[in-house]
């Protein structure tokens, strides 16, 4: 004898529960290998990019200019590869143009679509922004007021991510790009600047920085780890793989639920064949072995479904979240570890599942098994409510929700992870579209800051001055110091009591600064220079109602004394009116305004994921609801016939079968709202340190509304399709059930 041959037979009676199963298992599945696919591609890539291209160790700035000779005997001095590069921002046609000259050995260009210039009137762009802008080569580009032809698009290793200020969170290539000509055509520009890159050979950065600020006066440093143009890169290549993971072990849960209710009420319904089977010998590890092997059949089937379609369709899998990047050529693939655990996890957690099931119902008794009373708990529920006068169509129900918790609290957890799932998608850009509200009332009055490369004294009546410079904490993480004069017009923070408070009387470290270093009121900070690596420890005075800066607020002379500057000194203007500063003198210009339309640009590039998490969280809903009712209808076949015997209507039979878990419906929406809310503030507190903001979780109403509208959808669609199996009950089947 050989029960192997009862899997086929019992994949055709249940074949919607396995075809579900399937697809949910697919499902998931297929979201783990799309992320899996595109964070490895992007990391593969930009470790070859950045070898191939010499990334930068550091960049900087400096007040004296470095003279070409100097250049060889640093390089020699330190053992590193120090390059000048020349720069210059232009504005053409409402659009910021920087035009670079050639590096000789770091952060060099790759020509990607046409070829190099050669002569004076020739021209490269940078390749995202002549595909936005549909750009071909050949086409003309005027740049002060001289005409080049465009002969080829670059990418470089620095720049993957196109933004034009180092605190922008967004690409644009829509009003920014880049620009190479050769040394005699950028000459003949004016208000140029120059910066240097450089590499390490040896671990010797801190006495480098020592070295040139002695020397030459840094005025800005950034080390590639604080560089959010590389980093960036890096850093959400990897957050795709942690996503991933998470997607491989959780949305298989539903799924899992699901074959614990199917199999455990397939057990029940056998015990009679068990008993039979056990009393002929079989032994009870093959008994369950030969369930767990139900469970495994959707996780096989879905897991090597899933692998084909994922190996074949790996490419455009993993260029779907590429659109945070420049057009990059990146050879997507499906990673063998990735295939492997698509296939193993989720069948193990299903027999795991299943085998649990069946091992708690095989320690009773044989003879019990053989009279069908081995689960005696079904017989204790159907006397509940036996002497109440309640309605029998209450009373079924609540026997029906009691009868089987697990079948539940699948139905209950299909609407609550359905809703969840949208209203998760949602809060997520309903969070970054608020960002641009809520950081406008948070930062401050003003409406431009600009930031100098150069040192300024005076006054400044059309504004406020400032004192902006970055610092490092001990383990080297950036943040802003930011000196400001008292009473200070555009600012207006708020300590954790709500109290407002005047910055420049202490130190001040912002909100989201304590989060991420985890100190607050009257704890000890160790500020370094990143130039000199020297550092001060201050003593934090309060913490300020300020999550999108990543900044300790101080007096302007307290801060010019830790920098070692005059007090009257300033590098940074905040005011309400726009300023003509030359080009040459700006480090970087912040508008108020490009908060809010940075946050938009994200949230239309990444729509689709938006319309992925609604179709996922709808189809969890439908297909779990689906399945759990489609159980209960085959279990109450019996009562369904003797309803029809005696004359009850297909329309009052629905109502008593099929609304019994109406109840769970509003509870399931309900519940899912905090739990989105919550998930979504998790997911932001993790990634603060990322991103340089604790980004405020907000769901807007329509988001909420369309949310459960869909669940309601999809719950009332998934007793639709059950409806006609209830209709094709005979009355027949009770005279059946009697005789047995």
């Amino acid at each position: 004898m050989t029960l192997r041959k009862r899997y086929l037979r019992n994949i055709k009676h249940n074949i919607s529960f396995y075809l579900s199963s399937l697809f949910l298992t697919m499902l998931a599945l297929l979201a783990f290998f799309m992320m899996n696919i595109a964070g490895n591609g992007i990391l593969d890539f930009a470790d070859d990019f950045f070898a191939a291209h010499h990334l930068e160790d550091a960049n900087f700035k400096t007040y004296m200019q470095i003279p070409q000779e100097d250049i060889a005997a640093i390089e020699k001095k330190f053992d590193a590869e120090l390059n000048a590069q020349r720069l210059v921002n232009l504005k053409e046609n409402g659009k910021t143009v920087r035009v670079f000259c050639r590096t000789e050995s770091v952060n060099t260009y790759e020509i990607t679509v046409g070829e190099d210039f050669r002569a004076d009137d020739e021209v490269i762009i940078s390749e995202g922004y002549a595909d936005y802008n549909s750009i071909k080569i050949g086409d003309s580009l005027t740049l002060a007021g001289t005409d080049y032809r465009i002969v080829g698009f670059f990418q470089r290793p620095d720049y993957l991510f196109m933004t034009e200020n180092p605190g922008d969170d967004t690409k644009n290539v829509e009003t920014f790009f880049l620009c190479y000509l050769t040394d005699q055509a950028f000459d003949k520009l004016e208000n140029t600047s120059e910066q240097y890159y450089v590499r390490f050979n040896q671990d010797n950065n801190i006495e480098f920085r020592k070295y040139i600020n002695e020397n030459y006066h840094m005025s800005s440093y950034t080390a590639a780890e604080n560089n959010s143009r590389i980093q960036m890169v890096v850093k959400q290549a990897q957050m795709f793989i942690i996503m991933s993971y998470m997607v491989l072990v959780l949305l298989p849960l539903v799924v899992v639920m699901l074959i614990s209710i199917i199999i455990g009420r397939k057990v029940r319904s056998e015990q009679r064949m068990i008993g039979t089977l056990s009393a002929l010998g079989y032994t009870k590890g093959k008994m369950i072995r030969h369930y767990a092997g139900f469970a495994a059949v959707p996780g096989i089937l879905g897991g090597v479904l899933a692998v084909i379609v994922a190996a074949v369709c790996a490419q455009p899998f993993g260029e779907v979240p590429l659109n945070d990047y420049e057009p990059l050529r990146v050879h997507c693939h499906l990673p063998a570890l990735a295939a492997v655990l698509g296939v193993i996890v989720p069948t193990l957690m299903y027999m795991l599942s299943s085998a649990r099931k069946v091992r708690r119902l095989m320690k009773a008794d044989t003879v019990e098994l053989l009279n069908g009373t081995a689960d005696s708990r079904e017989n204790r529920i159907r006397h509940i409510l036996v002497n109440s006068k309640m309605s029998f169509r209450k009373k079924f129900a609540l026997r029906s929700i009691l009868g089987n918790p697990s079948r539940t609290f699948v139905v209950f957890l299909g609407i609550f992870l359905g809703c969840f799932i949208m209203l998760f998608g949602f809060s997520f850009f309903d969070s970054l579209e608020y960002v641009g509200t809520d950081s406008s009332k948070v930062i401050g009055d003003f409406d431009y800051e600009y930031v100098f490369n150069v040192l300024k004294t005076g006054d400044f009546e059309d504004g406020e001055a400032a004192i902006v410079a970055n610092a490092e904490t001990e383990d080297g993480k950036v943040f802003q110091l930011i000196g400001v004069d008292p009473a200070n017009r555009y600012l207006h923070f708020k300590d954790e009591n709500g109290k407002e408070t005047d910055v420049s009387t202490g130190n001040y470290l912002t909100s989201v600064e304590a989060y991420i270093l985890n100190i607050g009121t009257g704890d000890k900070l160790k500020v370094y220079n990143p130039m000199t690596m020297e550092y001060r420890e201050i003593t934090i005075d309060g913490v300020i109602e300020n999550n999108y800066q990543k900044a300790v607020f101080m007096s302007r002379a307290a801060a010019a004394d830790m920098r070692g500057l005059d007090a009257d000194m300033y590098n940074a203007v905040m005011t309400t009116e726009e300023q003509d500063y030359p080009d040459s003198e700006l480090y970087t210009t912040v508008r108020k305004s490009d908060t809010a339309e940075q946050m938009d640009k994200l949230v239309n590039t990444m729509k689709f994921l938006v319309y992925f998490l609604l179709f996922v969280g709808a189809a969890v809903c439908l297909i779990s609801v689906f399945v759990t009712v489609n159980t209960l209808v085959t279990e109450s076949r019996g009562n369904i016939s003797m309803l029809k015997v005696l004359g009850y209507k297909n329309s009052k039979i629905d109502a008593i079968v099929l609304n019994i878990h109406h109840i769970l419906l509003p509870l399931g929406i309900l519940l899912s709202i905090p739990a989105a809310y919550g998930c979504c503030a998790l997911f932001y507190r993790s990634i603060a340190d990322l991103e340089g903001a604790l980004v405020t979780p907000y769901i807007r109403p329509e988001s909420f509304a369309i949310s459960a509208a869909l669940t309601v959808v999809s719950y009332f669609g998934s007793l639709l399709l059950i409806r006609n199996k209830v209709h094709r009950v005979d009355m027949v089947e009770s005279l059946k059930d009697n005789r047995e």
